[in-house]
């Protein structure tokens, strides 16, 4: 893999604490993107792009994902 790896870090609803984790992905040298759960949904944004995916924690109130489902 050439250049810094791509981290997709997940955001929406019940999903907190991204900022933090795309800086520590970024302090180790990738690239990180917040990405709003609806447009991976929605088509907009592909995974394919990425070569990391995190989910960051989050609080039972608009928890769309579920806990601990993926």
């Amino acid at each position: 893999m050439a250049g810094k790896p791509r981290v997709a870090v997940i955001s929406g609803f019940g999903i907190n604490c991204e900022l933090e984790t795309m800086a520590v992905f970024e302090m180790a040298g990738a690239s990180a993107d917040r990405i709003h759960v609806n447009r991976l949904v929605g088509g907009e944004v592909s995974l394919e792009d990425y070569q990391i995916m995190a989910v960051p924690g989050g609080f039972s109130f608009g928890d769309h994902l579920g806990s601990g489902r993926l």
